[in-house]
């Protein structure tokens, strides 16, 4: 293990099959350098401003999708790993782009590894269900939906007895590469299509309902790996 510090480690070439990636469009974050760094990782940032430049990361420029709001590129991005990442890579870490890595990332893999489990996000701050998710965005003006869409989403939601799974936060999502977890983001992006982009409320959904191996970690856990940080702006 090597500290970010270490230029000459960083730079080393070799056979990465782990990626730390993220998605940063239209400059609605600054790319932040890692206050922790680990050789392990490749470090990938696939943005529409590709001149946003930080080590470690690789800027690998993409487009926005076409009618469609920055935001859901971004889901695009972050959900739909294996459309952007190199198959080479087993296992990736998502981190929204307002997320400082402080720990070591690994602690989190090892232990999924060690018991099989593919995914993992992370316990929400707030103790709310799915619904109650949908009732307060929707009294915070949508948070880049529309009202219209979660009152939709929640009525769907209602209409197919789906119970009122405990909301989860997806700022950090790690993922052993796999076809199971692959057909399950696949569901999960079918919800931001064709529901909302409020991408917490339906993942609760998707992996209840899902029978992959997946687990949450606890929040004290979250603020000892990530440090989060203010948003340029409200894209």
């Amino acid at each position: 293990m090597n500290n970010f510090k270490n230029e000459e480690n960083m730079k080393r070439k070799t056979k990465r099959n782990k990626v730390i990636y993220t998605c940063i469009t239209s400059e609605k974050d600054k790319l932040l350098k890692p206050t922790f760094y680990n050789n392990d990782f490749d470090y990938l940032c696939f943005s529409n401003t590709p001149r946003i430049q930080t080590e470690p990361w690789k800027i690998i420029p993409i487009e926005l999708e076409i009618n469609k709001t920055p935001r859901f590129t971004a889901r695009k991005c972050k959900i739909l790993y294996f459309e952007y990442l190199d198959p080479k890579y087993q296992y990736s870490l998502w981190v929204d782009g307002n997320l400082d890595i402080i720990d070591n990332p690994m602690i989190i893999l090892d232990s999924m590894i060690k018991q099989n489990i593919e995914f993992s996000v992370s316990k929400h701050p707030k103790n709310r269900s799915i619904y109650e998710e949908i009732e307060a965005l929707k009294l915070q003006n949508g948070r880049g939906t529309t009202i219209n869409q979660l009152s939709n989403q929640y009525n769907e939601y209602k209409k197919l007895n789906i119970p009122p799974y405990p909301v989860l936060m997806s700022r950090a999502v790690f993922r052993i590469h796999s076809d199971k977890c692959k057909k399950i983001m696949n569901k999960w992006f079918y919800h931001i299509e064709n529901y909302s982009v409020r991408d917490q409320v339906s993942l609760s959904v998707v992996l209840n309902e899902s029978r992959i191996k997946w687990s949450i970690f606890s929040l004290n856990l979250f603020k000892k790996l990530f440090r989060i940080k203010k948003h340029i702006s409200c894209i």
